[in-house]
């Protein structure tokens, strides 16, 4: 029976260690995208200069990024990332991500699902943050129009 109980210890001991270091692993890389975005960057699009920033809120629980357009909480979620776009025509998309890819520096954002959505409507679908240098991003974004058929459009986004 003691030996049961031990065995029994010991595969508890070994799951909670796993646990803890996939949960330490997502941290490190919410942690390393909040340090790569935080503060104020501009972007142009249509050749009109625009301004965003990234603040840490919630106690650094999630990351908000706002500009004229939209605004976005980024936020650990299990063993992914999670972020929900608030979009200026009252859509929310949320779009899962799984980890900075060191190899890249880059991180990939997949459609989850979509709240407000109009029947028809054209809509985010897709996110890839690539990190050029600590001083330069590119955002693209991808949609999905009524048809099915896909674009995208990409903002490169410098720190101020």
């Amino acid at each position: 029976m003691r030996t049961v109980i031990r065995f029994a210890l010991s595969l508890l001991l070994m799951f909670s260690s796993l646990a803890a270091v996939a949960t330490n692993g997502l941290a490190s890389d919410f942690d390393l995208l909040k340090q790569k975005l935080d503060g104020r960057w501009t972007f142009f699009e249509d050749k009109e200069k625009y301004e965003t920033t990234f603040e840490p809120i919630s106690h650094g629980a999630a990351l908000l990024e706002r500009n004229a357009g939209f605004t976005v909480v980024y936020y650990p979620d299990g063993g992914s990332m999670m972020m929900t776009l608030f979009t200026k025509d009252g859509y929310q998309v949320r779009l899962r991500g799984h980890g900075i890819d060191q190899k890249s520096s880059s991180i990939d954002f997949a459609f989850q699902d979509a709240t407000n959505l109009p029947a028809g409507a054209t809509y985010i679908n897709g996110l890839t943050l690539t990190f050029k240098d600590k001083d330069h991003i590119v955002e693209k974004w991808k949609m999905v129009d009524a048809s099915g058929s896909q674009s995208s459009f990409d903002f490169e986004l410098t720190r101020k």
